[in-house]
């Protein structure tokens, strides 16, 4: 008896600490990996926010709260806040937006935070910045409707 007991509750221990923390759209963390683009005519701006927990959402200058998307999984989203760390896109200054314009965004908490913009002719993005945000271009899909 006291065997099965002990299984059972190490068992449910294992699980529930194996569960990933689900966020609403509305009460996001402040660490957030965020990546978009802007401008033209409109002035309107797509970003999308991806979360250390897979999680991924979007939004636009025109909707108040995210809307959330299909998950990259608590892997993939390790892997890129590593990478974006690895870029120093927290330190690096580069801001050169042109008419239509490019970001990447790391922000740690709600005093940390610093985007790279670029967009300007005239003012190349260093190569890495840019293939970091050809690979994050390509995550968002939709969320898939139950």
């Amino acid at each position: 008896m006291t065997r099965a007991f002990l299984f059972i509750s190490l068992f449910f221990i294992l699980v529930t600490s194996c569960n990933t923390i689900k966020y609403a759209s509305d009460k996001l963390p402040e660490k957030q990996l965020v990546f978009g683009e802007g401008g033209g005519f409109s002035g309107a701006v797509q970003e999308f926010i991806i979360l250390e927990n897979g999680q991924l959402f979007s939004r636009t200058s025109f909707t108040e709260a995210p809307t959330e998307m299909k998950s990259i999984g608590k892997a993939k989203a390790k892997k890129l806040f590593k990478k974006a760390d690895l870029l120093n896109i927290a330190k690096r200054d580069f801001i050169e937006p042109g008419d239509i314009y490019f970001f990447v965004q790391i922000q740690n908490d709600a005093k940390s935070n610093h985007r790279v913009v670029w967009g300007d002719a005239n003012h190349k993005v260093p190569e890495d910045i840019e293939a970091f945000y050809q690979e994050l271009k390509k995550l968002p899909k939709p969320l898939k409707k139950k």
